[in-house]
């Protein structure tokens, strides 16, 4: 077998078939994907709860709070609830902890950012 036929044999292997396509969302950037994980998981989440509340960091990006924020607007019984943070940025797991429900569709808190120095210091 030549490195041709090789190589055509991997791409072919590795196309996803029409199904697994369909599946798939293709986005520009990332402020479209957290538009749709807000949105779609508070969705999804409405359907069986009479309220629900989003939770995020009070450092969150902006396209994560922007896209909660739009959901609230849009919808009555969609809240944004804030977990608070320390002065380095570190999220409060107490804050986070004290604010979870039933009511809470999804937790959005950064664990990394492109800024210098930022690092959320996850330990459980």
């Amino acid at each position: 077998m030549t490195l041709d036929e090789r190589s055509r044999r991997r791409a072919t292997r590795s196309r996803p078939s029409w199904g697994e396509a369909r599946r798939r969302h293709l986005h520009r950037g990332g402020t479209e994907s957290c538009d749709l994980a807000i949105a779609g998981v508070t969705s999804h989440h409405r359907r069986t709860h009479d309220t629900s509340e989003i939770l995020i960091s009070r450092v969150e990006h902006h396209a994560v709070s922007d896209a909660a924020e739009k959901m609230a607007r849009d919808h009555d019984d969609v809240s944004v609830g804030y977990i608070d943070v320390d002065a380095d940025g570190v999220v409060d797991l107490d804050s986070l902890m004290s604010r979870l429900s039933d009511d809470t569709a999804i937790v959005s808190v950064m664990a990394a950012t492109t800024k210098p120095g930022f690092d959320s210091h996850w330990t459980a």
